[in-house]
């Protein structure tokens, strides 16, 4: 046992907030003050009217943060592949509408060849990789809760300044 009363290579239990769903939210509080946590669960979500949440205290040892990162990553991915999906039925519905408007100028008869020739252009060269954006900024977004493993192969030297005098270090690498 370490001096904090928990066995060594423990850490404080994680405060969780759970929807009924079995959705998960992290509270933001300073470290050690869980009053702070219950001030906001209180406040927002014990009496929410619409949602059942539930106070959740998730293990002290490594394999539990591992299991609770884990489904936290799941739950954004399935967010995200959601708002992927939505997005691409509204981005057609779109494309398909403005198609179809630009089919019927190119068929009124105040059109001239020259609009005609540059609708019909611009319709077969659309060019879907640099129109869809917002696609791209999802796909591309950073989840926090892959920091640890992708930090994994930091070197310590990267990490560490530099101190004149560390034994570990070679002459070249101190300077």
């Amino acid at each position: 046992m370490s001096k904090t009363g928990r066995a060594i290579g423990s850490v404080e239990p994680i405060i969780v907030f759970e929807r009924e769903d079995g959705y998960l939210v992290l509270p933001q509080y300073g470290a050690g003050m869980i009053e702070q946590a219950r001030h906001i669960f209180e406040a927002r979500y014990r009496n929410h009217p619409t949602e059942k949440w539930m106070w959740r205290e998730w293990g002290c040892r490594m394999e539990d943060v591992d299991r609770l990162q884990k489904k936290l990553t799941e739950q954004e991915y399935r967010k995200n592949q959601q708002m992927l999906e939505v997005h691409h039925e509204m981005r057609e519905a779109i494309r398909k509408r403005v198609a179809d408007d630009l089919r019927q100028v190119m068929i009124s008869s105040s059109t001239t060849p020259f609009e005609r020739d540059f609708v019909s252009i611009y319709l077969e060269l659309r060019d879907d990789a640099k129109r869809d954006k917002y696609r791209a900024s999802l796909e591309h977004h950073q989840f926090y809760l892959w920091a640890r493993e992708n930090d994994a192969n930091t070197k310590v030297e990267d990490r560490q300044i530099i101190q004149p005098g560390e034994f570990w270090r070679t002459a070249e690498q101190q300077r």
